[in-house]
């Protein structure tokens, strides 16, 4: 049968996902990948957890194994209210939703907000899981340049009072301000304080997409969007993946209470409610007080990893190559001379046994194709040197020719 004739037009223009690259490469014999962003096998607490759902099954079974409220397990969403006042924000469980990872609720903004050719403002290079998720509603993005204290202002602003001109408007602004994903960026509180205000001046909601957020391995700990946010402008997304396992699938927005009753509209005409049997044994786990001590156990496991990758790109990369210096998260950023393309080279340096995520499909706006993320979360001290190496001798022979 032929199949095109039947999809909508918003599944035959979908992108093509790095996943599948992301996926080739890991199950690659003898390949050391830096291309996704996975935890470690060590990072999950896996007999705590255990503990965990065996309370559950002894205590709650009928509730665990039921269906759920469509905007989450109470008592998680209590949890979650509860963690973010501890971060500053006012919220309350009417404020929570619970969503199947945070890649879900950026599915459930995309649905709610963005009708074909509305405009998104988005820091480039940026998050393609957003990228994906709004261009498949027939966003259009304005690409906003960033420096290392987050995404420039003056240009954003520019940008917006360009549109305005025109008689457009965007819809949203979307960033990932700490430990950005793909650059490890982190917005300096000047900026974020900035952002609160343009969105104030423009009348714009922000979207703060914070799934590395506490994930600092040094470096002062700068204050949420959500928390600067006094007219509830903002809407965030964290996220269990990275703090504890990322396939228990489980994930939260807050935002206004309106706001999250109408994406509860929305769940309930597409999945019903999110995994019941996660929320019961996350809600378990972080009433038996394990969650914020893994996350500091889990920031011993991966500081030594960046500090690895650090020193190995120093010794083995050549000196053109500027790579950021990410004080947390999963990633770093490395920007090849000009004219090289991470792309076209990315076959030719898997020969040497080694895999990164080339930068191309980051951008918006740019035809930029001379970056590459590089993750350090799930490899090995010694793959890491050993990998570096090999990339560094690898892009060496790539600059040559």
């Amino acid at each position: 049968m032929e199949w095109d004739h039947v999809f909508a037009d918003r599944v035959t223009q979908l992108p093509e996902s790095d996943m599948g690259l992301i996926l080739k490469v890991a199950g690659m014999k003898d390949v050391i990948t830096f291309a996704g962003g996975l935890p470690p096998a060590n990072a999950f607490p896996v007999e705590d957890i255990k503990r965990a759902a065996s309370d559950v099954l002894t205590e709650n079974a009928p509730a665990a194994l039921q269906y759920g409220a469509a905007a989450g397990y109470q008592p998680l969403r209590e949890i979650i209210a509860g963690r973010m006042k501890t971060r500053g924000v006012k919220a309350s469980a009417d404020h929570v939703l619970i969503t199947c990872g945070s890649q879900q609720g950026l599915a459930f903004l995309a649905h709610m907000f963005i009708n074909p050719g509305d405009i998104v403002m988005i820091e480039e290079p940026g998050y393609i899981g957003g990228i994906q998720a709004f261009v498949s509603y027939g966003a259009q993005f304005v690409g906003i340049p960033m420096d290392d204290q987050g995404m420039r202002m003056d240009i954003l602003e520019a940008k917006i009072k360009e549109l305005h001109q025109n008689g457009k408007y965007p819809k949203f602004i979307y960033t990932v301000p700490t430990f950005q994903n793909p650059t490890s960026i982190t917005m300096s509180l000047k900026r974020r304080e900035a952002l609160i205000n343009i969105s104030k001046k423009y009348n714009i909601l922000i979207i703060e997409d914070n799934a590395y957020g506490e994930l600092r391995y040094d470096g002062e700990e700068l204050p949420l969007l959500k928390a600067l946010d006094d007219e509830e402008r903002v809407i965030h997304l964290g996220s269990f993946s990275k703090i504890l396992a990322p396939g228990m699938r489980t994930a939260w927005t807050v935002a206004h209470k309106d706001l999250i009753a109408r994406m509860v509209d929305i769940r309930q005409n597409l999945d019903l409610g999110p995994n019941i049997f996660a929320q019961t044994i996350i809600a378990q786990y972080c009433d038996m007080g394990l969650l914020e001590s893994h996350v500091q156990e889990s920031k011993t496991i991966y500081k030594p990893k960046r500090d690895a990758m650090m020193h190995a790109i120093k010794e083995y990369f050549p000196v053109e190559v500027k790579v950021n210096y990410p004080r947390g998260g999963f990633f770093t950023w490395a920007e090849l001379p000009q004219g090289m393309d991470t792309g076209a080279m990315f076959d030719e340096v898997l020969k040497e046994k080694v895999a990164y995520l080339p930068g191309a499909d980051f951008y918006t706006s740019s035809n930029v194709k001379n970056t590459m993320r590089l993750c350090y979360s799930n490899s090995t001290l010694e793959q890491i040197e050993e990998g570096i190496k090999r990339l560094g001798t690898a892009i060496k022979k790539q600059m040559d020719k």
